[in-house]
């Protein structure tokens, strides 16, 4: 087998050479790049993001809420900090659902602008239990909460998660790289307009969903 520096673009692989002096670090970017698909202007960006030093360092319950195997791939999958310089802060908060291919599950994600609080764990508890009662289908696996908050305390994260049994991470988020990020990536993302308007329509549809099964139940 090629080592996956090998297996990308001549682009990319100049830019790993010049901009990674460690082996290890160099051949994790290039691991990545190739599960992803990045070409080398996104792997360029990931770099100045430091990825490797977020990924994988929320604070999460899902080695007690998952099975091991599950387990691992979810912590991997989430980061600590969220970089979300496109997004606007008049909206003091804001609840996102998305569906992960590769975990196989829905994460219901919570956005707070501000510090974490504990009660909030709770409150994105009950979100994943209306997703799992109305969304969830019987092969999906459980779903996800996403907590991102301003800041928070490890200590009071990790004992706020204690004893729940649906699957909880909580990360920080920061907006403070948009003058780094290169013009073709920038333009590339969805404006708050079309961010808030597709998850006006998520909600109706959560909304449309529950009647349904309300009237089907009856």
């Amino acid at each position: 087998m090629q080592q996956p520096v090998a297996q990308l673009q001549w682009r990319s692989i100049i830019m790993l050479l010049t901009r990674v002096k460690d082996n290890k670090t160099r051949d994790w970017y290039a691991q990545k790049a190739l599960e992803n698909g990045w070409s080398s202007i996104v792997l360029d960006h990931m770099i100045d993001l430091r990825l490797i030093k977020r990924e994988g360092k929320a604070i999460t319950n899902f080695e007690a809420a998952l099975p091991p195997v599950d387990s691992d791939i979810a912590v991997q999958t989430f980061k600590d900090p969220y970089l979300f310089d496109f997004i606007g802060t008049a909206q003091t908060r804001r609840e996102v659902l998305f569906y992960h291919l590769k975990l196989r599950c829905y994460i219901v994600v919570e956005l707070k602008a501000r510090d974490f609080q504990p009660g909030d764990v709770s409150q994105l508890n009950m979100y994943q239990n209306i997703v799992n009662k109305i969304l969830r289908h019987k092969d999906d696996k459980p779903t996800i909460g996403l907590l991102l908050v301003k800041g928070k305390n490890r200590t009071v994260v990790e004992y706020s998660l204690a004893g729940y049994t649906n699957p909880i991470g909580v990360a920080d988020w920061k907006n403070q790289l948009t003058d780094s990020m290169p013009e073709d990536i920038k333009s590339s993302l969805p404006t708050i307009e079309e961010i808030e308007r597709e998850i006006d329509y998520a909600e109706a549809q959560m909304t449309k969903n529950a009647a349904s099964i309300g009237e089907n139940n009856q």
